[in-house]
């Protein structure tokens, strides 16, 4: 397995539904939630439909927006393209393996990440596992805001757990409480993954069993 570096217009026309891109922010905050998984990622969405001549490959993530200093998350669609070229840090493209692409359910898939679109997501309750020791003399003034970055990390690595449920690549029992780092990890990807901006490679990549 492997790390390969591509640009976006390499991939543009082999990204398909089902295929995870990760994300390590240049921001202090997304270095504090990559401290705390394993494979060195902070972010996770998904691709949501291939591209054609006409459309760029639409790409499905989690977001959050906060209001009277409550955070909400919902799903939000967006360009693939357009979520590479507007990212400060680093970005991968994780392409499922052959095997999981010929048994994947495109359907369930989709009926999932198009319903979940403009609704609220449930926070998952694995926060409080990546906040611990996180302490508040650590982080200071800092830590409700990191509270709030690592509640949105684990919002994506979500959205994107249950959607790979849906569509029968994983059987995880609690994809609620899926992190980005495990998510990078599952035995459901190609050999190699591409690196289209920034640096760093995912440890761990392709490893483990879901």
């Amino acid at each position: 397995m492997s790390m390969k570096k591509a640009s976006y217009g390499e991939v543009r026309d082999r990204a398909l539904p089902g295929d995870v891109i990760a994300f390590l922010g240049d921001n202090p905050l997304s270095k504090v939630i990559q401290a705390a998984g394993t494979a060195g990622v902070s972010h996770v969405g998904i691709i949501l439909e291939a591209g054609t001549a006409a459309q760029e490959p639409r790409f499905a993530e989690s977001s959050v927006h906060v209001d009277d200093k409550k955070p909400t998350y919902g799903v939000a669609e967006s360009s693939f393209r357009l979520a590479v070229e507007g990212y400060d840090g680093a970005v991968w493209w994780l392409p499922l393996d052959a095997a999981q692409r010929a048994t994947f359910d495109g359907q369930s898939f989709a009926d999932f990440i198009t319903g979940a679109i403009g609704g609220v997501f449930d926070i998952p309750g694995g926060v409080e596992i990546v906040m611990k020791g996180l302490e508040q003399k650590i982080l200071g003034a800092q830590l409700p805001q990191v509270r709030l970055e690592i509640q949105k990390a684990y919002c994506c690595s979500a959205l994107v757990a249950n959607a790979l449920k849906k569509a029968r690549v994983v059987n995880v029992g609690d994809p609620g409480g899926a992190s980005p780092s495990q998510v990078c990890s599952w035995r459901i990807y190609a050999p190699d993954y591409c690196l289209l901006k920034g640096d760093g490679q995912i440890t761990g990549y392709n490893s483990t069993a879901p």
